[in-house]
């Protein structure tokens, strides 16, 4: 195993003056995040290391899709805001959670899925925003260093990790795609002969 991370993953929707989208957003350790991915070498603008600065009193940092950030209208510096479906219970019934962020850089990946739904911020703050402030991960993240052997390292991370988790891999995750190209490959009927 290359290395693991713990992440807490949730949907928003983010606001500004400028626009609004809605964004899956990471939350991530960055010492931990560059073990499992290479988020870290795709942000453009601003480091990955911003996320481990959450001063008091000062907006958390976020960092951006490239095209998510386009959408938004938004640069570095400049304020988003994140209404999360995970609320508090009132009088009124469920009020959702709306937290304010400061744009500390873009991502670049080449993926336009990526770049124009994802964002990243500090995982504590995404255990605030979507777990309920508990310390826990809603996904931890592993890399191996023989991407096919996933089906043979599964059960001893399981193993490692105790109950009540379950495995998916990137073959899983792929599945309506290799599916696709699988029938594009396959042979079609042998034409007939015709007389």
């Amino acid at each position: 195993m290359l290395g693991a991370a713990p992440t807490v993953y949730g949907k928003g929707l983010m606001t500004t003056a400028g626009g609004s989208a809605v964004a899956m957003i990471k939350g991530v350790v960055p010492a931990e995040e560059r073990t499992v991915t290479d988020l870290a070498s795709q942000v453009e603008e601003g480091q990955l290391d911003a996320l481990d600065h959450v001063a008091e009193g000062s907006l958390p940092p976020v960092l951006l899709g490239r095209d998510l950030a386009s959408t938004l209208g938004v640069g570095v510096g400049d304020v988003v805001s994140v209404t999360s479906p995970n609320g508090r219970l009132s009088p009124y019934g469920m009020v959702p959670s709306v937290k304010k962020f400061r744009v500390a850089g873009t991502v670049y990946s080449g993926l336009y899925e990526f770049d124009a739904q994802w964002a990243y911020i500090p995982l504590s703050v995404a255990q605030r925003l979507f777990t309920e402030g508990r310390d826990s991960a809603s996904l931890v993240e592993v890399r191996i260093d023989d991407i096919y052997a996933v089906k043979q390292v599964a059960p001893r991370i399981l193993a490692a990790l105790g109950d009540g988790y379950l495995t998916t891999d990137w073959i899983m995750m792929n599945q309506s795609l290799f599916s696709a190209l699988w029938l594009r490959r396959s042979p079609s009927a042998s034409p007939s002969a015709s007389s």
